[in-house]
């Protein structure tokens, strides 16, 4: 990050006598291939230049449309490949610099470690893929109350496996939710559904599809449940709970970038932390072993699917289990 930052600011220096003309400029440096950046026309806008090959955008991609920030194909003829084009990443909205420098530090370093063409392609739409989650759950404003109480259940539990002890790598990598997989956590077919209320008696939680508490062919499958209260003080924020765990994490640096990646996904970045300012209390932490004839749906006629629907915690309570019991025996299949 600070590398490209450097550059865009020696860019900035140069007297160009007001050519509106963009000044193109490699990274130095950096292990990236065909990487620019650049400084674009008589606003300075920042630019990020990847050069692609030229039937890159062939009419099957869509070029992504972020609040702030604009995609382009430029048919720059640049050494020593003239025959590639640019893609280019422009920031449009200062308000949105932040992210936007996050977003190019993480598609440099993704493809720092590109091998080919093909890899090197597949790597930008991971990274573009990636951010597009981002975008899609949090758009400007960041994460809603309700978004923001779903997380912080999510890491909740992703705490509760930190502190049994389980391997670091392992917990991190277990988080599927946050790439809107079926289930939340999933570690070695043992998989975690967490849900999060704010609601009042009678507790209900919503399932949003007949999968998601369908333990057939899994080892297991388990609900965590978390009932929270929203103050103005007290109890913890969001941002509070994320840099918990950035600190458990730090004597594992793969698991550490992982959960930040996690983090992206999840619609998360720093960019917003100064507005969530909502404080939470946890009221209730259970874990209920999803079985027999635990209250649910997951068979439907044909033609039926996608369904959402309440339910009430009062039905769950005979399934309960104990949540230390059940993190201890994930250990086994680990050691």
């Amino acid at each position: 990050m600070n590398e490209i930052e450097e550059v865009w600011r020696e860019l900035s220096k140069t007297d160009d006598g007001g050519d509106p003309t963009t000044r193109v400029y490699r990274l130095l440096g950096s292990s990236a291939e065909g990487v620019r950046a650049s400084i674009a026309g008589i606003d300075q806008a920042l630019e990020l230049l990847i050069e692609v090959p030229p039937n890159w955008n062939d009419g099957k991609r869509k070029l992504p449309e972020w609040h702030g920030m604009g995609f382009s194909i430029l048919p720059l003829k640049l050494q020593p490949r003239p025959e590639n084009c640019q893609l280019a990443l422009s920031l449009r909205d200062e308000d949105q610099r932040s992210i936007f420098l996050a977003f190019c530090n993480d598609l440099v370093a993704n493809l720092e470690d590109a091998k080919s063409t093909k890899d090197r392609n597949e790597k930008i739409e991971e990274s573009i893929q990636k951010w597009g989650r981002f975008f899609q759950k949090c758009g400007v404003d960041g994460l809603n109350v309700h978004q923001q109480s779903g997380l912080f259940g999510e890491l909740t539990w992703l705490d509760g496996m930190i502190e049994s002890g389980l391997d670091l790598n392992c917990v991190v990598e277990s988080w599927k939710g946050c790439e809107r997989n079926f289930h939340d956590f999933d570690m070695t077919g043992h998989v975690i559904e967490v849900k999060t209320t704010m609601t009042k008696e009678p507790q209900q939680i919503i399932v949003n599809n007949e999968r998601q508490l369908d333990e057939r062919n899994l080892n297991s499958l388990h609900l965590f449940f978390v009932a929270i209260r929203k103050t103005d003080g007290g109890g913890s924020t969001l941002p509070t709970k994320v840099e918990l765990i950035r600190k458990k994490l730090k004597s594992s640096a793969t698991a550490l970038l992982r959960f930040e990646d996690c983090l992206i996904n999840a619609g998360y970045h720093e960019h917003h932390t100064p507005i969530y300012k909502s404080h939470f209390i946890i009221g209730e932490e259970t874990l209920f072993e999803v079985r027999d004839d635990f209250p649910r749906i997951i068979d439907t006629p044909d033609g039926v699917g996608s369904l959402k629907y309440g339910l009430l915690i009062s039905a769950c309570r005979s399934f309960e289990a104990d949540i230390q019991s059940y993190l201890a025996s994930l250990k086994e299949p680990l050691l």
